[in-house]
Formats: C-alpha cells, structure tokens, sequence
C-alpha cells in the first residue's frame, strides 16, 4: 500500500511529540505538512523534523488531494471546528482529546465524521499504555472477579496558571477526562451518575473562570461497580498516575513509572525515584503506538479502537462532573 501523507495541526507540546513520532516511528505514513496559527511555531517545527511544508492556515492543507489524514493537536477550543472541516474534506481524523467542551459542537463534529465515512480515532492513549492494559485483562479474564470498586488517581505535577482558559480544557476536559474514559474502557459499560467535590486551593482566583484545581469524583456504571477519581493539580513529587480495582475474587493495582526501579535502604529508611516528571515523559512511547494503531486502521480499513461513541461519552460525562459540583448534588448521566 502506499504511504500515507499526514498533516499536522498545531505545533505546541503535544504536537511537537506526535511530530518527532510520526517523522521517525510511524510505519505506512510521513508527516507531509504542518499548521499552526503561530507561523515560528510551524517553521520551527517543520524544520526540527525535516517536513517540507508548513502554513499558518490549516484550511490549506484541507483543501489539498494530496494529503490522507489530518492529526489535530491545536487548542482544545478549536478541536470540534477543525474535525468538522475536515470531515468534510474526507481526510482521515486523529484528534487529541476532547473533541469539545459542548455536547453540541461535540455532535456537529461527530455527526460530519459519520457522514463522511472517514476513520476517527479520539487521543485517550492511555487505553493503549501496558500497565492499563494489563489491569484490563485481568478484568476480561476474570482474574480478580466481578469489579466492585475502582479507583482512579491522576495528578498533575505543577499548579494550572490563573488567566483566561477558554482555548484550554480546564480540570475536566483536559485532566479528569482521561480518567473518565479509562473507567468506561475498564467497566465495558457506560456510568449511571456522578457526584463531584471540588474546591480551589493550590491557584488562588482561578474560581473567577469557574475552574477548580482539586476535584473528587464518584460514579456509580451500570454493572454496579463503584469509581471514584481522585485529580490533583499540584503534585510535588511528579507525575502521578495509579489504578487500583478490587473485584469478588481479588484485587489489581498498577503504580508510578520512574527512571529506575532501585530501592535504597540505609538507617534513614528506605529511599526510591520519583514518578516521571510529567505525561511526555510517562506516555511517549504509548503515543507513538497509539498513533500507529490508528495508521495500520486507515490501512486496513478497520474500525479504530477509540472512536465516536468513546469521544461523545466523555464529554457528557465532563460536562456531569462539572455541573455536580455546580449544583453540589448528584447528576444522573443519561
């Protein structure tokens, strides 16, 4: 088959990662142009990783025959206008999560992929880390029993600016988000409510654009199990990412990455690394073989492990949380 050519959408650190990976790690596609609204940001970039074209206007690369399948890493406000776009143009979707902050641009994207017959794949790659998938399969082989609770923790490493965040996600489409599509994969079936504490106490006036740093989250899904989500803006020890579910017949956990696994024990006690520093570093090599899935699905013409339904419900499943702890009460997710 031939080479797939891909167009890159946004140059910031998320993209400059898929840059490096699709420009040296990605069997069956290259990356054949770059846009970004910052023209340094799409040169700098397309120099980095000798891509011979690069604009300021992504509608360019749209309108271009040549060009297969579109990545889109730009600001989360314009995810569901460029999805759309390109549908429409009949490329081929990756899009870094979420697909919108509103369940109705959600829609209008979703509903254009589905009309065109394009392949989508939603950017939730911790479904492809091995340490996920291993507490996955231990679920589907029954290893641990019926799940009964699950518990989820995710926490950032440094404190969210305080400023305007529209182009951004905030602590629910940009952080807790992932988590809730790790407990949908995980429960193979989709949360019934969702009750949210929330506060802010690490960045100081950032409740003046209704955002909060520290949330905990408990949703009741329909085969009973109970999640809860534990999100953090602040961490000072690094990267923190954890899993742990007890079913009827056991229980499975998965811990921290670091740079090495030593443990150090002296009469000061016992002494080990710290997580990594933050999800470029715990997550690269998973991006580059999510990315790859989503090719070698392009190729083959077969259906994407992450797709509509899974882009939809998670944004549902945000705008839930958030208005939980609007509302302080619990919100049943229909």
């Amino acid at each position: 088959m031939t080479t797939l050519n891909f167009a890159l959408i946004g140059s910031g650190s998320i993209g400059k990662m898929h840059a490096k990976h699709m420009a040296r790690h990605i069997d069956g596609a290259k990356l054949a142009a770059i846009a970004d609204v910052y023209a340094d940001g799409a040169r700098v970039c397309a120099e980095q990783h000798g891509v011979p074209r690069w604009t300021t206007d992504y509608r360019e690369l749209l309108a271009d025959p040549k060009i297969d399948a579109v990545m889109v890493c730009s600001a989360t406000a314009t995810h569901a206008d460029i999805v759309e776009a390109a549908a429409k143009a009949g490329k081929h979707i990756f899009c870094e999560k979420p697909i919108s902050k509103t369940l109705a641009d959600a829609d209008r994207a979703l509903n254009a992929v589905q009309n065109a017959g394009v392949q989508f794949q939603i950017g939730f790659q911790r479904r492809f880390d091995p340490h996920f998938l291993r507490v996955k399969n231990a679920i589907l082989n029954g290893e641990i029993g019926k799940p009964h609770i699950v518990h989820l923790v995710s926490r950032d490493p440094g404190p969210p600016g305080v400023g305007p965040i529209g182009l951004g996600g905030g602590i629910w489409f940009d952080m807790s988000i992932h988590d809730f599509d790790v407990a949908r994969w995980l429960m193979a079936c989709e949360p019934v409510s969702i009750y949210t504490q929330a506060d802010v106490l690490i960045a100081p006036g950032l409740e003046q654009y209704g955002e909060v740093d520290v949330a905990v989250m408990v949703l009741r899904f329909e085969n009973g199990a109970i999640v809860t989500i534990d999100n953090h803006c602040d961490s000072a020890y690094g990267y923190d990412q954890r899993v742990e579910v007890i079913g009827s017949a056991g229980a499975i956990s998965i811990g921290n990455q670091a740079n090495d696994n030593a443990i150090l024990s002296n009469t000061h006690g016992l002494h080990a690394a710290k997580p990594l520093p933050y999800f470029l570093e715990r997550y690269d090599a998973v991006y580059c073989h999510e990315v790859q899935v989503f090719v070698d699905c392009i190729r083959n013409n077969t259906p994407t492990p992450v797709g509509l339904r899974d882009a939809r419900m998670s944004v549902i499943m945000a705008l839930a949380a958030r208005q939980s702890h609007a509302e302080k009460r619990v919100v049943m997710i229909g």
